[in-house]
């Protein structure tokens, strides 16, 4: 495509994302820096209609752009994910918090509700996978004669606990014995790490002679067997009613019952969280019926060593790409130093 053919392109576009009208050749000569006439500006849109950037919603009206033609936008002409040192700089004082948080998970949603309200579009993220996160403390507490509750806690604070039924209950002195020893085996690795090497490490650190050696298998076992699911964050749902691409009573309902089910918004941004770009869907990429109107835009937030879940925004396809692109990736670096202060607590 040559550069007239993207401005106008980029053109339509923006006047659309601004005023949610499609958009005449008369309009795009009164705005267009070149200067061009109408007819040669028409002919250049049929060319973008032919190719399948932008779309004629009725005979008589103007152009909008379609899926295909953000996409171009996004990868071409913003090129997105190969700008340099384009991730934004955050200095010590825009890392202050509204309520002074010292709780992760309070950082967490106010981080997001924070980016929903600045973008005015749902804000969305998966919080710290446990699999992705290094142990500090493993805690075992009798609770009955036959149950024990293991308590799991992260290096960045995520607390996990779950009941486990056993024939019988070691007393509380062997359970502090059994969680002293899986911390001192597994402190530092993540909870994935450990559920591979489990077995090989506890047998080949502790006497096989020793009778606490087939209690300390089954309860690691059962400690870091099942990884604990993350339920995704979502906030300011009202802020899609405000769009007129949602007018549509049934695909506004279909697309909230999408939101409270979170599995599907959930399998979109876990499909993007291993990667350190930008993740964009746009309309009928998200693949799911009810997303046509909407894009999905997510980045991944972690250290360097590792990625830890994945922030974003839902909204219509109509919107200003930059600024929320800009947005996402200030909430995600946001995020990283969030979560890098509590992991150097210790």
């Amino acid at each position: 495509m040559n550069h007239r053919a993207e401005a106008i392109l980029k053109c339509i576009i923006e006047y659309y994302v601004n005023e949610a009208e499609p958009v005449g050749s008369r309009v795009i000569t009164k705005i267009l820096k070149e200067k061009l006439s109408a007819a040669t500006v028409r002919n250049v849109m049929s060319d973008l209609t032919e190719m399948g950037l932008i779309a004629q919603p009725h005979t008589s009206s103007g152009r909008v752009p379609t899926d295909k033609g953000y996409r171009f936008y996004i990868n071409k002409i913003l090129k997105i994910n190969q700008r340099e040192n384009s991730k934004p700089v955050i200095e010590n004082e825009d890392l202050s918090f509204d309520s002074h948080p010292d709780k992760l998970e309070d950082i967490l949603h106010e981080i997001t509700t924070d980016l929903s309200r600045e973008t005015n579009f749902i804000g969305i993220l998966i919080p710290p996978q446990p699999s992705n996160s290094k142990l500090k403390k493993v805690e075992l507490i009798k609770l009955s004669p036959n149950q024990v509750v293991i308590i799991l806690i992260t290096q960045i604070g995520l607390v996990k606990n779950k009941v486990v039924v056993l024939r019988e209950c070691p007393d509380q002195e062997t359970l502090n014995k059994i969680s002293h020893i899986l911390c001192s085996l597994f402190k530092g690795q993540t909870l994935s790490s450990i559920r591979r090497i489990l077995i090989d490490k506890i047998t080949r650190k502790i006497n096989s002679v020793e009778n606490i050696l087939p209690q300390v298998i089954r309860l690691g076992k059962k400690a870091f067997d099942t990884e604990p699911e993350s339920d995704i964050f979502i906030y300011g749902h009202s802020t899609i009613c405000t769009f007129p691409e949602f007018d549509n009573h049934e695909n506004l309902q279909l697309l909230y019952k999408i939101i409270e089910e979170k599995s599907v918004i959930n399998s979109i941004l876990t499909d993007s969280i291993e990667s350190r770009n930008v993740s964009i869907k746009i309309g009928n990429e998200n693949q799911f019926d009810g997303l046509e109107q909407c894009s999905i835009i997510s980045k991944s937030y972690g250290s360097e060593d590792y990625l830890l879940g994945t922030i974003g925004i839902m909204g219509p396809i109509r919107m200003n790409y930059p600024i929320t692109i800009s947005a996402i990736e200030h909430s995600a670096q946001k995020l990283s130093i969030a979560v890098g202060k509590f992991i150097n607590k210790e």
